[in-house]
């Protein structure tokens, strides 16, 4: 609920290749925040009503997830696998991959770092 309700109350968000916009009229976000807020409290009584426990989680795995997305599209992006839309020409080969190759080496280097602070 905490994400869903943060992307309601933004006006969007922007990276460096994409932008996602919020459509959301005013009267719109009230309304949706405000059925949140009913759910909010229903897993509040419940909580108190069962006892459940707080789930406590750490961010590192969430990180891994995300950089694998990041690096299976990063690969996706070679050129050999572009043949999808038709032979690339080669000079955007000769382009694109070292780009391609530099991001996914980072990449790795921050999953490699990551890994250490088990």
């Amino acid at each position: 609920m905490a994400e869903i309700e943060r992307l309601i109350r933004s006006e969007g968000e922007e990276g460096v290749l994409y932008r996602v916009r919020n459509s959301l009229r005013e009267v719109e976000r009230r309304e949706l925040l405000e059925k949140i807020k009913q759910v909010r409290q229903g897993l509040f009584d419940l909580k108190e009503l069962f006892d459940f426990p707080t789930e406590e989680r750490d961010v590192v795995p969430t990180i891994r997830a995300l950089l694998s997305h990041g690096w299976v599209v990063l690969c996706e992006t070679e050129s050999k696998q572009l043949k999808g839309f038709g032979n690339p020409e080669p000079e955007l080969a000769a382009a694109l991959d070292p780009w391609i190759e530099k991001l996914i080496e980072l990449v790795q280097e921050i999953q490699a770092q990551l890994q250490l602070m088990d």
